[in-house]
């Protein structure tokens, strides 16, 4: 029979060990962390083939955030010739031709002080040296202290090819809070090497405690025309995100995509008029710090508001009678507009060339015009070379006037049961 104390002295002894198994499992996940990833593997980078230099007179400036490379091609990784890779950039002239080829990628970074570790982990053949801002960061395969775009690396790259780790130490020395560039030379170990590669990806690990806040909406808050997308870019990359996390006027985005900072949403036909853009209240946003912060979706900045509204100019929509139509006779045309218009005159409209004789407004988009006089038997309808007509939205485009006709035969059969027509207009991008 076992007495109390030895029942106490036991329990106390498992609450102990439970205890002691806690902060052992706390101690070693904490350095854990998640990563956040800055740059991954199949990003698009910028490239420069190594024909010549990629700066002067200042060769190093191409390690510089500063440096235009504007000129530069659009490249995914990864970059290679004479490897077999799925997707990426093949550099079908490098063979014999040069030696080396140069990228650039700009990222953004949390707070310096709050990273515990940054890793490069890259795939190389046969070597690289790695900036960040201009300063050197990780090197692998090259022994030459300032390589250029003739330079060659110290020996091949092991075959088969891995993906090696190389911790950058110190980034506070070489790593801003906000927008950064990498920079990147591959050589190869001679001119005729049969294969070359390289590929990467960037990450940290951060302990930050700020959250995540939207950055930048495209397209910006205000007046738009065209809502059936809107990329979200946040203040650092985020995971958890889901369609139905962004609301336009209570309504769930049908579909997502992206990843890190920039997200494109498809909201699908949304109403004219005030869309205001929330999220909900049970979504799963968050960095990715080492203990995730969670995006405060009510936080000033992190929801907006457009004004929607037709970007076209105001065109005729429909008329009565249908236009193109032969009628017995014409004594008036009732117009309606496109979209609510202001400005609209009698003598806006033209009648083989003469002014209608008046106007009465129905609504703010329907008019009733009288023709004066009878026509003849072909009847063209256009408009005043400068009508004053007006979209009464906040675009206020001006009338786009087009045409159209009617044939006036005493004969003609009795109208269509349809008393509407609608003049074709296609309307095209502006400047």
């Amino acid at each position: 029979m076992t007495s109390p104390s030895a029942n106490r002295n036991r329990c106390a002894s498992r609450l102990f060990v439970r205890a002691g198994l806690w902060l052992l499992a706390l101690f070693f996940a904490a350095p854990l962390g998640q990563a956040v990833t800055l740059v991954d593997y199949g990003s698009d980078w910028k490239l420069w083939r190594g024909r010549k230099t990629p700066s002067r007179p200042d060769y190093w400036a191409w390690t510089k955030a500063a440096h235009d490379d504007t000129d530069w091609e659009t490249a995914p990784t990864p970059v290679f010739f004479g490897e077999k890779v799925t997707g990426g950039t093949e550099l079908e002239d490098m063979k014999s031709r040069y030696n080396s080829f140069f990228l650039r990628r700009k990222f953004y970074a949390p707070d310096p002080d709050t990273i515990t570790s940054m890793i490069l982990r890259a795939k190389v053949d046969d070597g690289f040296v790695a900036y960040i801002n201009g300063i050197e960061v990780a090197r692998h395969n090259v022994e030459i202290a300032k390589p250029k775009y003739s330079s060659a690396a110290s020996k091949a790259a092991s075959e088969p090819l891995r993906f090696r780790n190389h911790a950058l130490k110190s980034p506070g020395e070489f790593l801003v809070e906000g927008e950064n560039t990498i920079a990147v030379i591959v050589l190869n170990q001679r001119r005729t090497s049969p294969d070359a590669l390289f590929d990467a990806r960037l990450s940290v690990v951060s302990v930050e405690s700020v959250p995540p806040k939207v950055a930048t909406v495209d397209p910006p808050a205000g007046l738009a025309s065209d809502l059936g997308r809107i990329r979200v870019t946040f203040t650092e990359p985020v995971t958890g995100v889901d369609a139905a996390d962004l609301l336009a006027n209570g309504v769930p985005a049908q579909s997502v995509e992206g990843s890190g900072r920039s997200w494109l949403f498809q909201l699908g036909s949304l109403p004219q008029g005030k869309v205001r853009l929330h999220w909900a209240d049970d979504h799963g946003i968050t960095d990715q710090a080492q203990i995730p912060n969670p995006f405060r979706a009510t936080a000033k900045g992190n929801r907006w508001s457009y004004n929607h509204a037709d970007a076209n100019p105001p065109y005729v929509k429909r008329t009565n009678p249908p236009a193109g139509l032969a009628v017995k006779s014409l004594d008036t045309i009732e117009v309606e507009f496109s979209m609510d218009v202001s400005g609209v005159d009698a003598g806006d409209m033209r009648i083989n060339g003469q002014p209608a004789k008046r106007m009465t407004k129905i609504s703010d988009s329907r008019y009733l015009f009288a023709l004066g006089q009878a026509p003849g038997a072909e009847v063209n309808i256009s408009w005043d070379l400068y009508p004053e007509i007006t979209g009464t939205n906040p675009f206020k485009k001006p009338f786009a006037p087009l045409g159209w006709f009617y044939r006036v035969d005493a004969n003609a059969p009795p109208p269509p049961r349809i008393v509407i027509s609608e003049i074709m207009y296609h309307p095209i991008e502006e400047p």
